[in-house]
């Protein structure tokens, strides 16, 4: 066929494999062509996040690699070697702004939100809350690994794998060049 589901993946998120090979009116290669496409566009969302003007000052390895307890306002934001968060709440980051508000999270290492930490999106005007689609995670280290019932809010460009272990939730939309395993539940940002 040309794609699959899972249970993992919400509607109408689908799945795309290089060896499917269906297509709309019985056309073959339908797939691998698609793919070609999307990994393309992948790589240059990826590359222009990556492109953008490095984070300075509170914006410049906020957290020292973690984002424990952070509250992280709209701009771009660079860390210069790998980015944790702890386990539980304590590793837990607030994302503040408004819905047209942009976050760029440049990443140099690893990415590797721990058990059970959440991204918590808020708005201290009162308003409408940031939207995932205009929060970006460019990864350039060998991963993305989501802890167990972790909760990750944005797009996530990266370079390396992409896994979301067992309970973990993203209201993303999770964009590798190399893998996406996914044991939680993803979810497509709301337009």
């Amino acid at each position: 066929n040309d794609f699959a589901t899972a249970a993992e993946v919400v509607s109408p998120g689908k799945i795309y494999a290089p060896d499917y090979t269906g297509g709309a009116g019985g056309s073959t290669n339908a797939t691998p062509a698609k793919m070609t496409a999307a990994q393309n566009d992948n790589i240059t969302a990826y590359n222009d996040a990556a492109g953008r003007t490095a984070g300075t000052g509170a914006f410049l390895n906020a957290g020292t690699g973690s984002l424990d307890g952070l509250t992280l306002v709209p701009g771009v934001y660079t860390w210069g070697t790998n980015l944790i968060s702890s386990a539980g709440t304590s590793g837990d980051v607030t994302i503040s702004g408004g819905p047209d508000d942009v976050f760029i999270f440049q990443v140099a290492g690893y990415f590797r939100p721990g058990n059970g930490s959440n991204m918590i999106l808020s708005n201290p005007a009162g308003g409408a809350l940031p939207r995932a689609k205009n929060i970006f995670w460019q990864v350039a280290g060998s991963d993305v690994t989501l802890g167990t019932t972790a909760h990750i809010e944005g797009v996530v460009l990266s370079v390396g794998f992409i896994t979301l272990n067992a309970g973990a939730t993203a209201n993303s939309r999770l964009l590798a060049q190399t893998a996406v395993t996914v044991g939680g539940t993803v979810t497509q940002p709301a337009p």
